[in-house]
């Protein structure tokens, strides 16, 4: 069985960290799909970019908004994953020059590029260097006419278009981008970039996470934790940790890639009785959402709350714990951190217990 990450649940630790003075360059999360609105949208310039190796070092993900410097962080991260074979894009955009610069690394050695969510503006220039160019099946690729901050399109198009014909893209599909406002994006059908040889097949069964109804509703149920009873979330706590414990004795990267948007084929590393525990925990958040949903918290108590959780730790394991659970720290310690986190709540009295678990959970 293939699950879908926990991104959502990591997001509330990450905004934790970092509102307690942590300084290092955040996840891009909740990119948007559609700009609206007057004037250029500055949203595809400010999305903090990070570059990750997941997989066990055959896939290199990059998100975030294309900046000067991404192409020189990804030339060191390329260097330090040897193995690697695609390139995973998630990306508004951003400066187009960075874009190619990056797109020319892809191409001259030989990887492929995936999209499993969402690549937009500049960043299609990226994922156009990609020796085989993959997208998932609920993936989309946004374009629109050139824009860059302070330059009219005028100037910026041209740029535009001679990289789009130096990677093969048809006349016609590039008339379409350039007519397309800096305010909208243009989002072809399957077919469409099928047909103008920017999509070249559907990607290998490793690099996507099945679209089944089962992940539909696993997504749907994390975005409820925020509404469900400590006795709910206590019930899922305890599966979870499960699983985590039996991720990391199978692979310490696996586990770190599992909460960081890479798929996982759980049924091949948890135990049955593991995985069905967790479906009995999903079922019992969705049918106490379902009955008597509670009150969730704000970002600002969730803070608070996750800072009481760090402070009441041991001494000796709060730093390495923190450490472990910034976005730089060590991949292998993450999954036990984050253990070390569920346990500390659920050792918690009822109501202290319920309050930690929501700011640990909380996937709004």
């Amino acid at each position: 069985m293939r699950w879908p990450p926990l991104a959502l649940i990591g997001t509330a630790l990450l905004a934790a960290f970092i509102a307690l003075d942590v300084t290092v360059p955040a996840r891009a999360e909740n990119l948007p799909v559609v700009y609206r609105g007057p004037g250029s949208p500055t949203a595809e310039f400010s999305a903090p970019y990070a570059i990750r190796v997941l997989q066990g070092g055959v896939v290199v993900a990059l998100s975030g908004s294309f900046s000067r410097a991404v192409p020189q962080t990804f030339i060191a991260v390329l260097a330090q994953a040897p193995g690697v074979r695609t390139i995973r894009l998630d990306s508004p955009g951003g400066l187009v020059q960075p874009a190619m610069e990056v797109a020319s690394i892809i191409k001259a050695r030989g990887l492929d590029t995936y999209v499993e969510r969402f690549c937009a503006s500049a960043c299609t220039l990226a994922y156009l260097g990609g020796r085989h160019r993959f997208l998932g099946p609920a993936a989309r690729l946004g374009f629109h006419q050139a824009q860059a901050p302070n330059t009219p399109p005028e100037r910026a198009d041209p740029v535009l278009r001679q990289a789009y014909t130096a990677s093969g893209v048809p006349p016609a599909f590039i008339d379409h981008v350039l007519h397309t406002p800096p305010q909208t994006l243009w989002f072809p059908t399957p077919k469409e970039l099928t047909d103008a040889g920017i999509v070249t097949g559907p990607p290998p069964k490793e690099l996507s996470a099945t679209d089944s109804a089962t992940n539909q509703e696993w997504a749907e149920t994390i975005k409820q934790m925020r509404w469900a009873s400590t006795d709910a979330l206590s019930q899922f706590a305890t599966a979870w940790s499960e699983l985590l414990d039996q991720l990391q004795a199978a692979s310490p990267e696996m586990c770190w890639g599992y909460l960081h948007h890479a798929p996982a084929d759980l049924g091949a590393h948890a135990s049955r009785a593991t995985l069905d525990a967790l479906t009995a925990a999903l079922r019992r958040v969705r049918d106490d959402v379902a009955h008597a949903p509670t009150v969730g918290i704000d970002e600002a108590e969730k803070t608070r709350i996750l800072a009481v959780l760090i402070d009441s730790l041991q001494a000796a394991s709060r730093g390495p714990t923190v450490a472990a659970l910034r976005p730089d720290g060590d991949h292998a310690a993450f999954c036990p951190a984050l253990r070390t986190m569920l346990n500390a709540a659920l050792a918690l009295p009822g109501p202290d217990r319920g309050s930690a678990l929501h700011a640990l959970l909380d996937g709004h």
